[in-house]
């Protein structure tokens, strides 16, 4: 790809996976080796095309997905393994998944993880792949997009800024977005209204690939087109690995937190791995996790099974409240009118 070529919009639903596979990539080889390794391995899985102006979006979802984890979980320590499981069913994260309300959950660990392959971001991976396959085989009525940025993975496979840097970033999660709105109108007929983008998408959605603001004026559109009964999960992890400007970065998670202020009834909840001390994740955080270099653990291996099963139940909690109140504001206001347009006419 031609160093001035827009960088494609990136679905969430291989990152978890691709992070797994690369895991499995490094097996036997020496330290110094490992990134062109990880590299190799990912080119082989994932193929992108994406037109700039386009909401289409394709890709190949890899196979096998619950045995690709299993074998990079493989690569951990006992006691890396400890930590990834003592980061997914500690009372944050629970939380983070069960509470009916918009959060911004920050994990820090003591000591900042090393390298590709580490517990933070195997968590990551592993919550990720979780929520998605909930979301695509729960019978609840809410439905939820699952959107991730990986930034570990993204500066190992290019280091530009174009690639890694906080206007990548947003539109990744645009590109996700935009994939779930037409998914959930194909496969369930929950439809998203994407005509009030129509008007403009050929002018916002060209800015979006070039700006910033514009990047996040699209996301704060779309948010607003989901309905109050939607719950949207933001997973950012290695945080401090984004590339340019800082500034820039705190923009987009100030960006998230505003939307959570826009969105009256959608629910956002995100979590952010790894981030700076001195970052706006930190600072606008409503729930956090501190990991210590040492955490009680188990030796034993990990129970993914128990994990997933416990996380399945925090999010269908999630689930069960979130509709108990939309039933009761609809009862409440039954002939409430719909929300306006005008809010879609917002300047950057």
């Amino acid at each position: 790809m031609a160093s001035n070529d827009p960088v494609p919009l990136m679905t969430s639903q291989n990152i978890p996976a691709r992070f797994v596979h690369g895991a499995m990539a490094v097996k036997d080889t020496p330290d110094n080796e490992e990134p062109l390794v990880f590299v190799d391995e990912l080119n082989r899985w994932v193929r992108r095309s994406e037109a700039p102006e386009s909401v289409a979006i394709s890709y190949k979802k890899p196979k096998g997905v619950k045995s690709k984890l299993m074998a990079g979980l493989g690569q951990l320590t006992f006691e890396e393994r400890d930590k990834t499981q003592w980061i997914m069913s500690s009372p944050a994260v629970s939380a983070w998944l069960c509470l009916d309300t918009s959060d911004i959950l920050t994990v820090e660990a003591e000591s900042a993880p090393q390298g590709l392959i580490n517990p933070f971001s195997f968590a990551a991976a592993l919550l990720t792949e979780t929520l998605q396959n909930l979301q695509r085989s729960t019978n609840y009525p809410v439905k939820y997009p699952v959107l991730s940025f990986f930034c570990g993975l993204r500066t190992n496979e290019n280091f530009s800024i174009d690639a890694c840097g906080p206007l990548a970033v947003v539109k990744s999660l645009n590109g996700q977005l935009l994939e779930f709105c037409q998914q959930e109108s194909k496969s369930s007929g929950v439809h998203v209204d994407l005509s009030l983008l129509e008007q403009e998408k050929q002018g916002l959605i060209k800015k979006s690939n070039q700006k910033l603001r514009y990047a996040i004026l699209l996301f704060r559109k779309l948010m607003k087109l989901l309905g109050d009964d939607c719950v949207v999960f933001v997973v950012l992890d290695s945080w401090s690995r984004v590339r340019g400007d800082k500034t820039e970065a705190d923009k987009v998670i100030k960006a998230l937190a505003q939307a959570m202020k826009e969105t009256t009834g959608l629910v956002l909840k995100v979590l952010v791995h790894d981030g700076l001390p001195l970052d706006a994740a930190h600072k606008l955080a409503t729930l956090s996790l501190y990991v210590p270099e040492e955490v009680d653990g188990w030796r034993n291996g990990m129970a993914l099974d128990e994990l997933e099963k416990n996380n399945k139940s925090m999010v269908e909690k999630l689930q069960r409240r979130k509709q108990k109140k939309t039933n009761e504001s609809s009862s409440d206001d039954p002939d409430a009118p719909e929300g306006s347009d005008e809010s879609l006419t917002d300047e950057p």
